[in-house]
């Protein structure tokens, strides 16, 4: 029994688990290593045949020859390989590089100025240093808001 409660079947002869692991990469899984140790098996013995010995000293039995450095290279009258074209992909470009601590911010339209070094200057009292939303003076009645906004107006029956 697992330890989360559910039950695995492993069948020795066929080297199959039904948890799938074992069928995926050739190697027992924890249950099939179970089922073994309780036979006295090893569990090497039941790996597939692609992690032994044998088959790694078959893949690199042919000697691999080293390559000449590039200048060597027979010469060829084909043209150059050029890149691949540049295909854009779709969505937001990710952001390429990294700002420095130091380097001012792009502003979002390049035809408007930035306000750096402009303090910021009060429409209701005319000092500096604030807005008018964070203003201490009572609302100065002379001023008209710059926006309106849009009241919803309720139908009464």
């Amino acid at each position: 029994m697992h330890h989360s409660g559910r039950n695995f079947v492993v069948d020795l002869n066929a080297h199959d688990c039904s948890c799938h692991a074992w069928d995926l990469n050739g190697i027992p899984c924890s249950h099939a290593c179970a089922a073994i140790s309780w036979f006295h098996g090893n569990p090497e013995d039941f790996c597939d045949a692609v992690y032994k010995k044998e088959a790694y000293l078959r893949a690199y039995e042919p000697m691999i020859m080293p390559m000449t450095s590039q200048d060597q290279w027979m010469k060829i009258n084909l043209p150059a390989l050029l890149p691949l074209k540049y295909h854009k992909q779709p969505g937001r470009p990710k952001k390429t590089r990294k700002q420095a601590v130091d380097e001012p911010k792009q502003p979002a339209n390049p035809y408007k100025l930035p306000r750096y070094g402009i303090p910021l200057k009060c429409g209701n009292c005319s000092g500096e240093g604030h807005n008018r939303i964070s203003c201490k003076e009572p609302r100065n009645p002379n001023i008209k808001p710059t926006r309106k906004r849009k009241v919803a107006k309720k139908n009464l029956q």
